[in-house]
């Protein structure tokens, strides 16, 4: 049987953005209670909103809906982080606030 468009499923391996203690480095000094990990920089907040862009018009063109995803995320901050700016850059798929991003912690 040969597997047809609506049979696939795709995973998407998204690196974090640019993080803050690479553009800052002097962070990592004053740093005390999030040492390792760093929030994303100016840079890496632009990528993730980027990546979003990409990816909303990658499933707008396959028709995919919010009820066809699961979005699961590192939980270092900047993971997180760009996790959320490319969600909030998806226009063609109306996200509602039942939409949750899942820590995967392995």
């Amino acid at each position: 049987m040969t597997a047809t468009e609506d049979d696939r499923q795709y995973l998407f391996v998204i690196r974090h953005g640019d993080r803050w203690d690479y553009s800052y480095p002097s962070w990592k000094k004053r740093s005390t209670s999030r040492l390792g990990d760093s929030p994303l920089s100016p840079l890496g907040m632009r990528q993730a909103s980027d990546v979003g862009r990409f990816l909303d018009s990658w499933l707008y063109e396959r028709n995919f809906t919010e009820k066809d995803m699961t979005w699961m995320s590192s939980p270092f901050l900047r993971c997180i982080q760009t996790s959320n700016g490319a969600i909030n850059a998806l226009r063609s798929i109306e996200i509602s606030s039942e939409f949750k991003i899942l820590p995967e912690y392995s």
